[in-house]
């Protein structure tokens, strides 16, 4: 389970390899945390690491916040906007972690995209609603990317009225 560092006690086992900003590990998948390396973790800033459910002892490790736990609440989220907003929250901390050298999760990308395109799909007139998902659409489509060019700022509001349209005409 992937847990704030902050939330780490003493036993907890790594179940993945935690990396900093270079490609390396600095520590090792199955390292036993003392308090010494916890500090270590979080003077090197690492927000987060991947644990496993049972501390060295046995004893099942319940920490304060899990973060695979907000994947389940986004779920079982029935309103739009706020899945909306804890997707882009969840979304924020893995693309800090690609960053940092950890490698894509598509498995974790999923089950952050695909309940909300579901609920999206429900009411299409929620996506519009949103000035943040408008802001950030039309800011992604004006800026440059690797993998394409921008497009005017004209052209981008020509797309949303038409998308409008579209969809008062389907309703």
């Amino acid at each position: 389970m992937l847990v704030k560092t902050r939330y780490l006690i003493e036993g907890c086992i790594l179940s993945k390899e935690s990396r900093g900003l270079s490609k390396r590990p600095i520590m090792y998948e199955k390292t036993i945390l003392t308090t010494r390396l916890i500090e270590a973790l979080q003077a090197i800033l690492i927000t987060e690491v991947s644990v496993d459910e049972t501390l060295i002892d046995g004893k099942k490790f319940l920490p304060k916040e899990s973060i695979d736990q907000e994947l389940d609440e986004m779920e079982e989220s029935s309103d739009f906007t706020d899945l909306y907003l804890k997707s882009v929250q969840t979304y924020k901390r893995l693309f800090k972690n690609w960053q940092a050298g950890s490698k894509v999760e598509v498995v974790m990308v999923r089950s952050i995209m695909i309940p909300l395109m579901d609920k999206a799909l429900e009411e299409p007139g929620n996506i519009l609603m949103l000035y943040h998902s408008v802001a950030d659409v039309f800011h992604a489509m004006t800026s440059e990317r690797a993998y394409r060019e921008k497009q005017s700022p004209f052209k981008v509001l020509e797309i949303f009225y038409m998308m409008i349209l579209v969809n008062l005409i389907l309703g």
